[in-house]
């Protein structure tokens, strides 16, 4: 009886022990995501003193075209994310300390990002500072088309006319001809907007909207327009600074920048603004009490 009083005693205390470890184990466990953060397929945050460092993507490859040298780095005007954002798992809070700098005079340097597979609905977004102040000017900042070339859509697109200067609006394709939205919108040069955007080929449609970070991310501007579908089985290509040809904006030697690109396939959420709400985000998972009934037989 002794003996197997002793071995009651032993084995109950290995299981204290046990349990206390794996309590402490599963307590002290760190969370790998924040459940705040915004998912996204790809992320550009233009760091390292590399026009492409930092960039991350799952299904899709980044490049540089750089003809007239009109693409460089810099501190100037580098905005952090208003919240963190998760590519593939892992979790980038988008604290910056550089932006990509854009001659607006440098046509056909910009930075391309091409998809591995087909997307008929994409969000994208990202911070931009508009440098284009004075005479005819029309920069296609942020171009979208796919691998078969048609249709275009330009969302943001910068111009500066007799009417409006600068403003941004939005352009697309039909039926081989180019349409613009109903209106402009006048933006203050030197200052950063969020802008976000979507594209439907499924809809037809294509989307902008123009947020302020200095107010609150109160939005400013809001567009959309139809556009002609995707052909069958392209794949996406967005290409960022100056990709288009338009003449008339030589003398300009103005700049302007961009920050914290954000790509999103998969949820393509509309209006995409990291850190923004309108979720309310799962509960944290409740850490398990400790064992308080444990008793020595």
């Amino acid at each position: 009886m002794r003996e197997d009083g002793t071995d009651n005693r032993i084995g109950s205390a290995i299981r204290i022990v046990v349990l206390l470890f794996l309590f402490c184990h599963i307590a002290a466990a760190p969370s790998t995501v924040n459940a705040a953060a915004t998912p996204v397929d790809a992320y550009l945050e233009i760091e390292g003193n590399s026009i492409i460092g930092g960039a991350h993507a799952v299904g899709g490859s980044w490049a540089i075209a750089r003809n007239n040298g009109g693409l460089s780095v810099g501190a100037t005007n580098a905005h952090a994310l208003r919240g963190p954002v998760v590519v593939n798992g892992v979790e980038y809070s988008g604290a910056s300390t550089q932006a990509l700098i854009l001659n607006d005079d440098a046509h056909g340097d910009y930075i391309t990002f091409t998809a591995t597979a087909n997307h008929p609905i994409i969000s994208f977004g990202g911070f931009i500072n508009i440098g284009v102040v004075k005479n005819y000017a029309l920069n296609d900042a942020f171009y979208i088309d796919n691998t078969s070339g048609y249709p275009w859509i330009v969302a943001p697109q910068l111009i500066a006319d007799n009417t409006c200067a600068p403003c941004v609006q939005i352009e697309s394709a039909v039926g081989y001809s180019t349409v613009h939205g109903s209106s402009k919108k006048p933006v203050t040069p030197g200052k950063t907007y969020w802008f976000s955007s979507k594209v439907d080929a499924t809809a037809g449609k294509v989307y902008l909207s123009l947020f302020d970070p200095d107010n609150n991310y109160a939005e400013v501007y809001n567009q959309s327009i139809a556009s002609d579908n995707w052909s069958s089985g392209s794949k996406l290509v967005l290409r960022m600074g100056r990709q288009d040809a338009h003449t008339g904006n030589s003398t300009q030697g103005t700049k302007s920048y961009m920050d914290n690109i954000i790509i999103d396939w998969t949820n393509h959420a509309y209006p995409l603004i990291p850190g923004a709400g309108g979720t309310t985000p799962p509960p944290a998972p409740v850490k398990p009490a400790p064992p308080t009934d444990l008793q020595v037989q």
